[in-house]
């Protein structure tokens, strides 16, 4: 289900991130720089961003053990898009692998 936000309002967005590690891999993503990027049109998704445009993020780790990436949407955060259905991506800077994915979308309105 889509995550809603009024376009006036500063939101954290919080996304659980799985780790598949390869064999002699780092399985703590939180060393990694994570960024974001939110793409006009929400899902489904009609290709993958440009290099251009990612925003650095930042890692949450809960008493759980659930590890999230977040950023904050709105007026004053990191990212601030306008009224509209956008598609949430996050990345992983890794080496050598960088993985990307569609995680979800965002309604502004």
């Amino acid at each position: 289900m889509p995550k809603t936000q009024d376009r006036l309002s500063l939101d954290l967005l919080l996304i659980p991130v799985t780790v598949v590690v390869p064999e002699a891999g780092n399985p703590d993503p939180s060393t990694d720089v994570v960024q974001f990027q939110l793409v006009n049109g929400g899902l489904p998704i009609r290709k993958r961003p440009d290099d251009d445009g990612w925003v650095n993020g930042y890692w949450i780790t809960r008493e759980s053990g659930t590890i999230l990436a977040a950023i904050s949407v709105g007026p004053g955060g990191s990212l601030t898009p306008a009224p509209g259905r956008w598609a949430i991506w996050v990345r992983v800077v890794d080496n050598p692998s960088v993985p990307v994915a569609a995680v979800d979308q965002l309604i502004i309105e």
